[in-house]
């Protein structure tokens, strides 16, 4: 069987988790103990100019910030891509699960028929005949049955109408 997520879950490259991860503390009956947070910072991010900047610094600060909007876009293409895929690989693990199955049918006239007297073997396959037989006549009777209330319901609605 296939994994249901296809690519491994990995840090985004625009993403670094800090060494100095703080502490979530629960005092509630000591129920829960000192889990570490994760904490992340963007990289390469560049820090606020001061008001006084020159527009050489200006020019450059938006230099980087338009590398870092297309290192953006690369990594939400690549968590699209593999979005996709997993909704792909999960549908086809659906399918996997939920399909239906065919179940051939038995069928009399086979080695079943050494077994049988002549009599027993003539009212087993007149009955799979008459299975297959009440099938077709359901089916041609589902049409008509279709037709005769889509007739009526269209009689009721003119008959609604004369009423009014």
């Amino acid at each position: 069987m296939q994994p249901a997520q296809p690519v491994p879950a990995t840090l985004p490259m625009l993403l670094h988790e800090c060494q100095d991860a703080e502490t979530n503390s629960h005092d509630e009956e000591g129920s829960e103990a000192d889990h570490p947070q994760a904490a992340y910072t963007l990289l390469t991010f560049p820090s606020p100019l001061r008001c006084n900047a020159s527009c050489a610094a200006y020019i450059s600060q938006n230099q980087k910030l338009q590398e870092f909007a297309e290192k953006a876009k690369a990594q939400m293409e690549a968590d699209y891509a593999s979005q996709k895929l997993m909704d792909a690989e999960n549908r086809w693990l659906k399918a996997q699960i939920f399909r239906k199955k065919k179940v051939p049918k038995k069928q009399e006239g086979g080695s079943g028929a050494q077994h049988m007297t002549s009599i027993e073997m003539m009212e087993a396959l007149a009955k799979v005949d008459l299975e297959d037989c009440i099938t077709a006549v359901h089916h041609e009777a589902a049409a008509q049955f279709k037709a005769m209330v889509s007739h009526q319901r269209t009689g009721e609605g003119r008959r609604r109408e004369a009423m009014y």
